[in-house]
C-alpha cells in the first residue's frame, strides 16, 4: 500500500484511495458484482431448470414404470398365470406331491404360445408347497426366484391364509441387478395346495416409454450393462443432450431397476440463455441509471458538504473558531457536523490550554514514548537556552540516560517533587504519565520549577531558627537567673522585716523606758543610782540598735545592688526581645518572598514576633517594678541614714544623761527635759522602723512579682523551644 501513497510539497503523505476513487471503485465493483451475480443467478437458474427438468423427467419415468408394471403388466400377466395355475396336470402333481410331474407341467408352461412368441419374457417358473418350500422349478437358476430374497420370502411365508388365497405380484432384482417380476399364484383354488411362481422380465412392456417421454430410456444392470432400451424422437444434430439416472424402487423397500433417461434440452437451454441475456441488459440499464443518479446525489449531498466541512476544518485549524458548521440532513454527515462542533469546542479548549501553557512561567514539556519531544513551552525553551540544553533531546534537564529513561518509559511510575541540580540552578521536577481514553500510555509530561531562591531562603530560615533557638536558650537562662535573684531579694526582704521588727521592739522598749523616766523624774532625783543603772542599760540598747541599724543598712544596700543587677538583666532581656522581634520581622519578609513554600515558616515567624512582643512587655513591667523597688530601696537607705543619725543622737543623749547623772545636783529640770527628748526621739525611731518594715514588705512583694515574671518568661522560652523544634522537624521532613 505504500506504493499507492503520494507526498505533497509539504511532505504530507496521501493515500491513493480517495473518497471519489473509493466510491467509483465501489460502484464499479457493485456493477460488476451485479452483472456477475446476474450471470451466476442465470446460470444457476439454467442449471436448476435443467436439474428440475431432469428430476421431473425422472419422476415421471418412475411413475410411468410403476403404473405400467404394477397395473397394466400385472393385470395382463395375472390372466395367463391364473390359467397356468389351474392346469389339471399341475394341480394333480402338486396334490399327489409328485414333484417330478410338476416339473413337466412347468416345462409345458414354457411351451405356451405367449411364451414362445416372447409376449411373456419368461425367466423361470417354480412350484412351492403349502409351506412355501420350493419343490420344483424350470428355467433360470435358483437365484432367479423370490425365495433368494430373504425379506420378501419371509413376508410371503408370514401372510395370512386369506392373503395366501390371492395372487401376489413382486418387483425385485437378482444378484446381477436384472429387474424381475414375480407373480405368486395359489394352486388348488380355495384349498391351497401350493403356489406357482412365474418370474418374468417386464422391461419389454416399457418399450413405448421413450416415445411417450420423447427421450431415450436405458435400463442397466449392476455392472452397467445395457438390459433394455426404449428410443424416443430423433435428437437435433447440434442439440444438447442431458442424461439423468433414475433409481426405481421395488417391493420391500429394495431397489428394483436403474434407468437412464436422455433428452435433448438445447431449445430449453437456448430459451434460458435468451432470458438471461435480456435480464443482463435490464440490469445494465438499471445499473447505468443508478450510477448516474448516485453520482449526482453524491455530488450534491456528499461531496458538496464534504467541501464545506473541509473549508470549516481548514479555518478551525487556522484558529478561526467563528466558522459556522454546515447544515446537513439526518445522516452520517450530521454525525460529522456534531463531531466538528465538538472538535471546534475541543480545539478552542486546546488553544486556550496551549495559550495558558505557553504563558505559564512553569517550564513544561511533553515527551513521547519514542524519545521525541512532542511539545515544549516558551518558559522551558528559555530555561534550556539559558543552560545550553538541546530542546530536541528528551534530556531537557541534563540528568543523563537514567533520568531520560524514566521520562520516556511508560512502565515507570510518576515522579513528583523530585529535587535536581541543573548547573548552579536548583529545580523541582515533576514527571507524570499521559494516557488516552483507553488508559494506554501515550507520553510523559515533564515540568519543573526554579527553586534556587526557595532553597536559599530555606537555608536562611534554618539559620534564623538556629539563631532564635539560641536566643530562646539565652532567655531561658536569664529567666532562671532572674528567678534566682528574685528569690534572693525575697529572702533579703524577709530578713530586713525581721531586723526591723527587732529594732521596733528595742525602740518600743526605749520609749517605755523614757516614759518611765519622764514619769519618775522626781523619783529619779531621789533614786539617782537607779537612773544611773538605767542610763547604762539605755546606752547598751542604743549600741545594739546602732549595730542592728548598721546590719539593716548593709542589707538594704545589698538589695539596691541586687535591683541594679535585675535592671541589667531586664536590659539584656529587652535587647534579646528586640533582636527576636527583628529576627521575626526578617523571617516574615523571607517567608513572604518564599511564597507558598514559606507559608508555614511565616506562621512560626508571627508566633516568634508575638512572643518577642510579650517578652518586651514583660520586661517593661519588670523594669518599672525594679525601678519602683530601687526607689523604695533608696528611700529605705535614706530612712536608715536618718535612723542611724537618730540612734547616734540617742547615744549622745545617753552620754548627756550620764553627765546629767554625774551632775544631778546641777539641775533636775535639765534631766526632765532631756528625758522627754529621749521619749520623743524614741517615738520617731519607732516610726522610722515601721517605715523600714513597710518598705521591706513592699520589696518582698516586688520580689514575688519578679519571680512570677521570671517563671512566665521561662514558660514562654520553653514554648518557643517547642515551636522551633516542630518547625525544624517540618523542614527536615
Amino acid at each position: 500500500m505504500k506504493a499507492l501513497a503520494k507526498v505533497d510539497e509539504s511532505g504530507a503523505r496521501f493515500r491513493f484511495w480517495t473518497l471519489r476513487r473509493a466510491m467509483v471503485s465501489v460502484v464499479g465493483v457493485l456493477v460488476a458484482a451485479l452483472f456477475g451475480s446476474q450471470a451466476w443467478v442465470s446460470q444457476r437458474y439454467s442449471d436448476f431448470a435443467v436439474a428440475t427438468f431432469n428430476s421431473s423427467s425422472a419422476a415421471t419415468l418412475s411413475v410411468l414404470v410403476n403404473d405400467r408394471i404394477r397395473k397394466n403388466y400385472t393385470e395382463w400377466l395375472q390372466g395367463h398365470a391364473n390359467e397356468w395355475s389351474r392346469d389339471g396336470f399341475l394341480v394333480d402333481s402338486v396334490n399327489q406331491k409328485e414333484y417330478a410331474k410338476a416339473t413337466l407341467a412347468l416345462k409345458n408352461i414354457s411351451a405356451r404360445p405367449v411364451v414362445v412368441d416372447r409376449e411373456v419374457k419368461l425367466v423361470s417358473v417354480g412350484v412351492f408347497d403349502a409351506d412355501l418350500k420350493r419343490v420344483a422349478e424350470t428355467g433360470g437358476t435358483p437365484q432367479d426366484s423370490v425365495a433368494s430374497v430373504p425379506s420378501l420370502y419371509e413376508a410371503l411365508k408370514t401372510r395370512e391364509l386369506a392373503d395366501k388365497r390371492r395372487p401376489a405380484a413382486l418387483l425385485w432384482r437378482n444378484e446381477k441387478g436384472q429387474p424381475l417380476f414375480s407373480m405368486i399364484m395359489p394352486i388348488g383354488g380355495f384349498r391351497v395346495l401350493g403356489f406357482l411362481e412365474v418370474v418374468t422380465d417386464p422391461l419389454p412392456a416399457l418399450n413405448t416409454l421413450g416415445t411417450v417421454l420423447n427421450a431415450d430410456i436405458r435400463f442397466k444392470d449392476s455392472s452397467g450393462g445395457l438390459l433394455f432400451e426404449s428410443k424416443g424422437g430423433k435428437a437435433a444434430e447440434e442439440g444438447e443432450i442431458s442424461t439423468t439416472s433414475v433409481a426405481i424402487g421395488g417391493d420391500g423397500g429394495l431397489p428394483w431397476a436403474t434407468a437412464e433417461i436422455s433428452r435433448d434440452i438445447g431449445e430449453f437451454v437456448a430459451n434460458t440463455e435468451h432470458l438471461r441475456n435480456e435480464a443482463i441488459k435490464m440490469v445494465a440499464l438499471f445499473a447505468l441509471a443508478v450510477s448516474v443518479a448516485a453520482a449526482a446525489l453524491l455530488r450534491i449531498a456528499v461531496f458538496a458538504n464534504l467541501r464545506k466541512f473541509a473549508r470549516a476544518m481548514e479555518q478551525i485549524a487556522a484558529g478561526d473558531l467563528s466558522i459556522e458548521i454546515p447544515r446537513t440532513g439526518r445522516d452520517e454527515l450530521a454525525v460529522m457536523g456534531a463531531a466538528l462542533r465538538r472538535l471546534r469546542g475541543s480545539v478552542e479548549q486546546v488553544l486556550l490550554m496551549k495559550r495558558m501553557v505557553d504563558s505559564s512561567p512553569v517550564p513544561t514539556a511533553l515527551l513521547r514514548l519514542d524519545g521525541d519531544v512532542g511539545f515544549i513551552n516558551p518558559a522551558a525553551r528559555a530555561f534550556c537556552a539559558d543552560h545550553g540544553i538541546d530542546t530536541t533531546s528528551p534530556d531537557l534537564l541534563a540528568q543523563g540516560p537514567e533520568f531520560t529513561r524514566q521520562c520516556t518509559d511508560p512502565a515507570a511510575p510518576p515522579s513528583l517533587r523530585r529535587s535536581l541540580r541543573v548547573g548552579e540552578t536548583s529545580v523541582e521536577a515533576h514527571v507524570d504519565t499521559v494516557c488516552d481514553d483507553q488508559g494506554n500510555a501515550i507520553g510523559k509530561t515533564l515540568s519543573w520549577t526554579d527553586v534556587t531562591e526557595q532553597v536559599r531562603s530555606a537555608a536562611l530560615a534554618r539559620q534564623l531558627i538556629e539563631d532564635v533557638h539560641q536566643v530562646a536558650s539565652g532567655v531561658a537562662t536569664q529567666s532562671s537567673q532572674l528567678r534566682s535573684v528574685a528569690d534572693a531579694l525575697r529572702q533579703q526582704s524577709a530578713s530586713t522585716i525581721d531586723s526591723t521588727v527587732s529594732a521596733g521592739s528595742f525602740v518600743a522598749e526605749s520609749n517605755r523606758s523614757a516614759t518611765t523616766c519622764n514619769g519618775s523624774a522626781v523619783a529619779l532625783m531621789d533614786t539617782i543610782g537607779t537612773v544611773s543603772g538605767l542610763a547604762h542599760e539605755a546606752a547598751d540598747v542604743v549600741g545594739a540598735t546602732i549595730d542592728e541599724l548598721t546590719a539593716a543598712r548593709g542589707v538594704v544596700e545589698q538589695l539596691g545592688e541586687n535591683t541594679e543587677q535585675i535592671r541589667r538583666i531586664v536590659d539584656v532581656i529587652t535587647t534579646i526581645a528586640h533582636q527576636t522581634k527583628l529576627l521575626a520581622l526578617n523571617a516574615t519578609i523571607e517567608a513572604a518572598a518564599a511564597g507558598s513554600a514559606g507559608r508555614g515558616f511565616a506562621v512560626v515567624a508571627a508566633e516568634v514576633k508575638k512572643l518577642a512582643e510579650e517578652t518586651a512587655n514583660a520586661t517593661v513591667q519588670i523594669a518599672s517594678s525594679v525601678g519602683a523597688i530601687n526607689g523604695s530601696i533608696q528611700n529605705t537607705v535614706g530612712t536608715f541614714a536618718r535612723i542611724s543619725s537618730s540612734v547616734e543622737r540617742i547615744s549622745t543623749v545617753q552620754d548627756l544623761i550620764g553627765d546629767a547623772v554625774a551632775r544631778q545636783n546641777e539641775s533636775s529640770t535639765d534631766i526632765l527635759n532631756r528625758v522627754g527628748k529621749i521619749a520623743s526621739t524614741s517615738g520617731e525611731v519607732a516610726t522610722i522602723i515601721e517605715g523600714v518594715s513597710a518598705q521591706a514588705v513592699r520589696a518582698g512583694d516586688i520580689a514575688g512579682t519578679l519571680t512570677e515574671t521570671a517563671n512566665t518568661l521561662a514558660e514562654e522560652a520553653g514554648s518557643l523551644h517547642s515551636l522551633l523544634s516542630t518547625l525544624r522537624a517540618q523542614q527536615t521532613a
